[in-house]
């Protein structure tokens, strides 16, 4: 496994060559990914491009309906968020991948803290 960090930006111009290379190289992993792990990201609808992308690449994976998705929710000081939040964001997550997505709401912290298990967890469930 190996990590690749799409990190948020507030820079949107989508026509640059830099971004145009990011996204190609985002793109090239999405089609040989075996899992795929979001953490701490709402998956708003304004990104269209990263859906776009994430749709190409996952279509041209040969093993897509194997591959887990794996959604970390960011923790505050004030704790998990609340439970229409969470469902509204799982709910973005399944119109993107379907029934595949597991959702977890420990933060960065918790995932690096358990990671063997939380990764197993979601390959088992694509068994």
């Amino acid at each position: 496994m190996e990590p690749l960090l799409i990190t948020p930006t507030m820079f949107k111009a989508y026509d640059g060559r830099h971004f145009r290379i990011l996204l190609h190289r985002f793109q090239m992993e999405i089609e040989i990914a075996t899992d795929l792990v979001f953490i701490g990201y709402s998956f708003p609808d304004a990104d269209y491009i990263v859906r776009s992308v994430l749709t190409r690449g996952l279509s041209r994976n040969s093993g897509a309906s194997k591959v887990p998705v794996l959604v970390v929710d960011y923790v505050s000081e004030d704790g998990p968020r609340t439970p229409a939040y969470i469902e509204e964001l799982k709910a973005r997550y399944v119109s993107v991948f379907g029934n595949r997505v597991i959702l977890e709401t420990f933060g960065l912290k918790g995932f690096v803290e358990k990671f063997d298990g939380v990764i197993d967890k979601a390959r088992s469930s694509m068994k």
